[in-house]
């Protein structure tokens, strides 16, 4: 196997944090992805469901749904955004080198976890609201 680890020209911070990027993903990346990937097929049924209640929602015309349809494409993104995530780590053999390449590395690079566990927190108290009066409105 050839290593497609790319030259640098310069050693400023970004190129040796993508360079051990580039080192963890020739490691283990396989194994972390296919991890990763086994853990987002135990939650893909929720995600469909999501997308379904989201279309359905728009039927429906329920008072209060952008909100409740935002937070859908939100949580929604941030699944879709794992399992790329999965396929840049699961791919030790990329041409490195190459631009577009380097740019997608970049971009999982730069997600924060922190900022997914906060969004994914909010979005969900916002679908449960949603929930809680829709029902209440139809049932009470």
């Amino acid at each position: 196997m050839t290593s497609h680890a790319p030259t640098w020209e310069n050693g400023d911070e970004a190129d040796i944090a993508v360079k051990g990027a580039i080192a963890y993903i020739q490691k283990n990346g396989e194994a972390h992805a296919k991890r990763l990937l086994e853990a987002l097929e135990a939650i893909q049924p929720s995600v469909i469901k999501l997308r379904s209640l989201a279309a359905k929602g728009q039927m429906f015309k329920f008072n209060g749904y952008t909100k409740s349809q935002n937070a859908i494409v939100m949580l929604t993104w941030h699944f879709d955004r794992m399992e790329a995530f999965a396929a840049v780590i699961g791919s030790p053999t990329w041409n490195w080198a190459h631009p577009e390449v380097l740019k997608h590395l970049k971009d999982m690079m730069a997600i924060e976890p922190d900022e997914i566990r906060k969004s994914v927190q909010e979005n969900n108290v916002t679908l449960l609201e949603f929930s809680s009066e829709t029902y209440k409105r139809i049932y009470s």
